[in-house]
């Protein structure tokens, strides 16, 4: 009885794993056809972060404020990601750098929330900044009055308030 079954098992196996095979392929083509990878439209723009910037350092320029991506995704995935606009985002890390010139590359992601997703495209796909150290230095006030007061005018006594003055910005300034 048990021979009886494994050789009907053994005649039969091939069979049923190729009819096994071309039904999971069946279904994986069904399953693309009813929802398509396409394009996605939207978002088209999204804004870039800038995290990690050490408050020593000042970022000097003008970085890109958003960044455009094309996206590839199944089209259900497409239109859910067109109405969530925080479901992409894109970023740049300063935690590690110093002051000086630096090129970085932008690192767009997709929430976890819509997968399958392919990033296509960035542009641009890196940013150029440059950072320098922030520096203040107190300096003596001094004050020059020139020429004279204009007719029906007196000069008075001269009263200033403070003796020093703070200033502060990119340390290449402020020590010149």
């Amino acid at each position: 009885m048990i021979w009886g079954a494994i050789r009907w098992l053994a005649k039969y196996l091939g069979a049923f794993l190729t009819a096994f095979s071309l039904a999971i392929i069946v279904w994986v083509l069904a399953v693309i056809n009813s929802d398509p990878n396409i394009a996605c439209p939207a978002p088209t723009s999204i804004p870039l972060n800038i995290i990690g910037q050490d408050t020593s350092l000042l970022l000097l320029g003008d970085p890109p404020r958003a960044i455009s991506i094309q996206l590839r995704a199944p089209r259900s995935v497409c239109e859910n990601l067109a109405r969530d606009s925080g479901s992409v985002i894109a970023s740049v890390d300063l935690s590690t750098l110093q002051s000086g010139d630096h090129t970085l590359e932008i690192i767009p992601q997709v929430s976890e929330n819509y997968r399958p997703v392919r990033i296509i495209e960035t542009a641009p796909q890196v940013i150029h900044l440059t950072l320098e150290e922030f520096a203040e230095r107190v300096l003596p006030l001094r004050f020059n009055i020139a020429g004279e007061p204009a007719p029906g005018f007196t000069k008075g006594t001269t009263v200033v308030g403070a003796s020093r003055v703070t200033i502060s910005g990119r340390k290449s300034l402020v020590d010149s």
